[in-house]
């Protein structure tokens, strides 16, 4: 029936064929870019968790137990620093800021040390629960908060002492073929911390 057509209907229908398709061409573009891109998810996450993390300072300098000499963030693979995770896919990103933890004394016993930094950050709401980790000589927690993850590591390191490393970790993103660029920046934002002048009294003995 087609073949019969004249000439100028086969024009005109194919005229209205490309038409329509260019229709349905605006109307997926339309719908792609009123979604947000990767970028700006990313970007949003990092603006949540970066002030999460220095919360994190203020509430643990608080607790007159130990002091955040440094907080440094970046985009990782959905759960690297995050046992609570749930990755979406192989492009799943989340942005995440890990805080290092020193006790205010020098002389501190590890024991010590590890309970109130626990007892410290679950008084701060994270509600903290043991976790696995690759090492037998630490200690690892997991908690939440607010929408966000925390992962606690502690360990009494030779010639150190009693450490903390916390990481304070956002949702995690499909961020699609953007997620190699945003995890291959590595460090993007790093403050080393003071340390507080006076030692606030300890609310944990």
């Amino acid at each position: 029936m087609l073949a019969s057509l004249m000439p100028g209907t086969r024009g005109r229908l194919a005229v209205a064929a490309r038409a329509a398709a260019c229709a349905v061409a605006c109307v997926a573009l339309a719908g792609c870019s009123s979604s947000p891109s990767a970028q700006a998810t990313a970007q949003a996450e990092r603006a949540k968790v970066l002030p999460a993390a220095k919360q994190l300072y203020t509430q643990v300098s608080a607790s007159g137990v130990a002091w955040i000499g440094s907080i440094i963030g970046g985009y990782v693979d959905c759960g690297t620093y995050d046992p609570l995770a749930t990755p979406a896919g192989g492009t799943s990103v989340q942005y995440s800021a890990s805080e290092e933890i020193s006790p205010f004394s020098l002389s501190a016993a590890y024991p010590a040390f590890a309970r109130q930094v626990v007892e410290a950050l679950d008084g701060a709401g994270w509600r903290l629960r043991p976790a696995t980790g690759s090492g037998t000589a630490a200690s690892y927690y997991a908690g939440q908060r607010d929408g966000f993850d925390l992962r606690l590591v502690e360990a009494d390191l030779p010639t150190i002492g009693p450490q903390a490393t916390a990481y304070v970790s956002g949702s995690c993103f499909d961020a699609g073929s953007s997620a190699q660029q945003l995890t291959g920046k590595g460090t993007d934002y790093s403050v080393t911390e003071p340390k507080p002048a006076a030692t606030p009294t300890p609310r944990y003995s």
